[in-house]
């Protein structure tokens, strides 16, 4: 969030070389879990299907911050354009909102808790609907002529907007472990 709320570029050469460090890991994960289910047991199968499930959620959240927010992020670093002290704030709790979720789902599924992982869906579905009141916000400000909301509209909406996927990916996480069948 630095680059858009103190529109430093810098940041955005840590996300391109995290990308690139995700994406090994990601590849030489899938292989070992391929290797282990060659082998497997019906258990041991349903729990590299999961861990393969976790990684390619992992990935998207991946692809999300390093293409389309770091897209917008240099776009922005270059504008003019600044966000509404509002709309700032709202943009930095929801942000640590999202990463309280994403460590959440993270724990759970680590842990491998069932009543957790059920949490996690309800603190989700909390999640997703202080999503559409920063929007509704976010459109009174609009409508109230807040200085620099008008300006800054579009890109605060595809913030919050990647922000609630980015959550949403983090709960299916957790949630797979409510959707495996009884293997034992």
């Amino acid at each position: 969030m630095e680059a858009f709320l103190k529109k430093e570029v810098m940041v955005l050469q840590q996300v391109d070389e995290g990308e690139a460090e995700l994406d090994y890991l990601r590849d030489a994960i899938r292989a070992y879990l391929v290797n282990i289910v060659r082998n497997a047991t019906g258990r041991q199968v349903e729990e590299a299907f999961q861990m393969m499930y976790a990684l390619d959620e992992y990935e998207q959240i991946g692809d999300l911050v390093s293409g389309r927010l770091t897209e917008k992020a240099r776009e922005w670093c270059t504008s003019a354009v600044q966000f509404s002290e509002l709309g700032k704030a709202d943009l930095q709790a929801f942000h640590t909102r999202t990463l309280d979720l994403l460590d959440q789902s993270r724990q759970t599924f680590g842990a491998g808790n069932l009543r957790q992982a059920q949490r996690s869906k309800e603190v989700y579905n909390r999640f997703r609907r202080s999503f559409f009141e920063l929007e509704r916000q976010h459109y009174e400000r609009l409508k109230q002529d807040v200085e620099n909301s008008a300006e800054s509209s579009s890109i605060h909406l595809e913030i919050i907007g990647t922000l609630k996927s980015i959550g949403s990916h983090a709960t299916n996480i957790a949630r797979v472990m409510l959707d495996e069948p009884k293997l034992r």
